[in-house]
């Protein structure tokens, strides 16, 4: 059990990845990975995204944006498919999750790449329990698309609360 400031009151904690910076890993690669990893599953072809949304919890860099550097990792810089970042903090992926599900809705974009990828590591104390517990390196992706007619939506409702300050986003579909 962990007395972290009253922000975490128990931890269960079976494993914690960090990246390895001196073999090249970083927030990038492991968003890269994570990409072509969604792009594999869902099965289509990469040049049918037609949309690419960084969601990460801190920007990789300030310009450009972290999807246009996701964008020339998967070999698609010349593609000229639009991509901008959403970066909320930890809300990061759910707001984009958010903003693809209504730019695919109002029929602006059909496959939207979300990616997002962190890795604070280096930048945590290592002798703190307490704030590390709270960050590691990790990367998800996913290729948001339009359900078909008799399909069902898989999202049906997502939400978003704060401790202490109050925060709350609430999303019913």
């Amino acid at each position: 059990m962990l007395q972290a400031v009253g922000l975490l009151r128990q931890q269960v904690l079976i494993s914690r990845h960090y990246v390895n910076f001196e073999n090249g890993e970083n927030a990038l690669t492991l968003g890269i990975k994570a990409a072509k990893q969604a792009i594999k599953n869902s099965g289509i072809d990469p040049k049918q995204i037609d949309c690419i949304i960084g969601a990460n919890g801190s920007p990789l860099q300030a310009i450009p944006c972290g999807a246009s550097l996701f964008q020339r990792e998967l070999g698609l810089g010349d593609s000229g498919i639009p991509c901008f970042d959403v970066d909320t903090t930890c809300y990061s992926f759910g707001l984009a999750l958010f903003v693809a599900a209504n730019l695919i809705h109002n029929q602006v974009y059909n496959r939207i790449l979300i990616i997002s990828s962190d890795a604070p590591s280096p930048t945590l104390p290592k002798t703190s329990n307490e704030v590390r517990a709270l960050f590691g390196d990790g990367a998800a992706a996913a290729i948001v698309t339009k359900s078909e007619k008799d399909e069902k939506s898989a999202l049906h409702h997502y939400q978003n609360a704060n401790l202490r300050i109050g925060s709350r986003f609430n999303l019913r579909l």
